[in-house]
Formats: C-alpha cells, structure tokens, sequence
C-alpha cells in the first residue's frame, strides 16, 4: 500500500441528514492543489507518510493528468451526499511500480465502515510527491469509490 500518496480523511462531525448509496454524487474531479505535510524523511531512513492535507482546492476539471511532482489528482464526492453510516472501499488501479522495499504494486485499496459521529469529507486523491518519484508511471491510472456495494464514482485519468 503506497502511505504517502493516497489520501483519505476522516473527521469527527456527521452529514445533516442520513442518505443512502443511491444519493452519493461526485462534486469535482481532475487536478487539485492542496498543502501536503509529510512525516518522516527518507534522508534519516525513513518512509514518509502524510500527516495532513490542507487547502485543497479543485483547479481543473479533466482526465489528463501531467506525470510531474506537485501534480494532485482524484475526486471529490459531495460530502451531503453521503450517508451518515455506510461501508466505504476505494480502489486506485496504475501502472505497476516498485516500492522502496523492492515490492511491485498496481493498485492501492482502502475500505472501511463510516459510523454516525464521523465524517469522510469525499476526497479521494493521489499526489505526486518530491521523493516518491518512483510512483510517477505514464499510463491509465483508474479510480472506482464503493460505498454500500454500489460503485458511486469510476474514472480513467491518463497520466502523461
């Protein structure tokens, strides 16, 4: 699983009022900018991971993406879309790469369940990062969002 790359955030307040699978819409998708603070420094040995992401804000709205370091990009569901419970899984499907530990990967799966007192605020990026150049292969890179068994989001972004 590639940690400093995949976001996907939780917070603790709950959507107004409780909907299902069927209500989910996408808000944005494309290319975002944000603040990424990462923990950890490959120079002291360690693989670092993101702490937070801040200040995301959607800049254009396309499925060609430039293969370059500062390059975020996803989709963003409507948070008062969602259900105030549900079970979630996220799947980002790319070219395979090799982690620092040598491991070849393709994919990056998260999942989980929702309960009432927290809150996903939608956000499902992929971030291009200084030191994590390695994850930066051209090709289709695909997104597919799962929420109570029912595909809410599916995008092909061709990275170049």
């Amino acid at each position: 699983m590639i940690v400093g790359s995949f976001v996907f955030c939780l917070s603790s307040c709950a959507p107004p009022a409780n909907k299902t699978a069927a209500d989910v819409r996408v808000l944005d998708y494309g290319i975002y900018e944000a603040v990424v603070l990462l923990e950890g420094s490959f120079a002291l040995g360690q693989t670092p991971r993101v702490a937070s992401v801040q200040g995301i804000k959607h800049l254009e709205t396309t499925t060609d993406i430039p293969c370059e370091v500062g390059t975020f990009f996803g989709c963003r569901l409507d948070p008062a879309t969602l259900p105030r419970q549900y079970e979630f899984r996220t799947k980002f499907t790319h070219p395979p790469f090799a982690e620092p530990g040598g491991e070849l990967t393709n994919k990056s799966i998260q999942s989980g369940t929702i309960k009432p007192d927290y809150f996903w605020d939608g956000r499902q990026l992929w971030f291009f990062l200084e030191g994590f150049e390695y994850e930066m292969i051209p090709g289709t890179w695909s997104l597919e969002i799962w929420i109570d068994n029912l595909q809410v989001a599916d995008f092909d972004f061709d990275v170049r």
